[in-house]
C-alpha cells in the first residue's frame, strides 16, 4: 500500500491559524493602531519570552526563589493572585514552554489589516513574537515591541476565540536620536 501526502497552501494558514488570528487581534484592537505608519517586522522568534522561562526554569531547578522572585516581580507577576498567571508560571510546565522555540516569519497574506504590511526592516514596524501556548493550549503569551514599548501580552481561548487578558512586563524605551548634520553653506 502506498500513501500520498499532499500540502497545499492552506495548510500553513491551518497550522499556525492561532498564531495569525492572535496577531490579527494584536494590529486591530491594541494601541498600536493608533500609529500611522507601520509595518509588522516579519520576523517572529520568540527568544525574549523563552529566555524569561529558561532563566526561571534554571532558577526552579537550583531552588534559587530569590531569583526567580526577582524575575517574576519584574515582569509584574510575583505575588499575583491570578489563575491564568499561576497556570503560566508554574515550574513544572516551564520545559513544556521552552520547547516552543521558533525563528520563522509572519507571512503577510495571512494577515488581515490592509493597511499593514510586513517589512524586513525593524524600523517602523511593530514586532510581534509568534505566541507560546500553555499545554491545553488555553492560554498564549505573547511579546509585542515598538520604538518606544516592550510588553509580553497574555492571550486567553474563551470559546475557540481568542481575547486578550493581560499584559504584564511593560518596558518603556527611549528612542533613538538620529543625528542630523547640517551643511554650512
Amino acid at each position: 500500500m502506498i500513501l500520498f501526502f499532499s500540502c497545499n497552501r492552506n495548510f500553513v494558514k491551518n497550522s499556525n491559524q492561532d498564531d495569525y488570528l492572535i496577531a490579527n487581534d494584536i494590529l486591530k484592537n491594541r494601541v498600536f493602531k493608533k500609529m500611522k505608519e507601520l509595518n509588522l517586522y516579519s520576523k517572529n522568534n520568540n527568544e525574549y519570552v523563552i529566555s524569561v522561562f529558561e532563566k526561571l526554569n534554571d532558577f526552579s531547578k537550583n531552588e534559587n526563589t530569590i531569583k526567580s522572585d526577582s524575575i517574576k516581580a519584574v515582569i509584574g507577576v510575583q505575588n499575583v493572585k491570578d489563575s491564568i498567571i499561576e497556570k503560566i508560571f508554574n515550574a513544572k510546565d516551564y520545559k513544556f514552554l521552552i520547547s516552543q522555540k521558533s525563528n520563522s516569519k509572519w507571512i503577510n497574506k495571512y494577515i488581515n489589516t490592509e493597511k499593514i504590511k510586513t517589512s524586513d526592516i525593524l524600523k517602523n514596524s511593530i514586532y510581534i513574537s509568534k505566541p507560546i501556548y500553555t499545554k491545553d493550549k488555553e492560554i498564549a503569551i505573547i511579546q509585542t515591541e515598538t520604538s518606544t514599548q516592550s510588553s509580553i501580552l497574555i492571550y486567553i481561548n474563551k470559546n475557540n476565540t481568542w481575547h486578550f487578558y493581560k499584559l504584564i512586563s511593560p518596558r518603556f524605551k527611549q528612542p533613538k536620536a538620529e543625528y542630523i548634520k547640517n551643511k554650512i553653506n
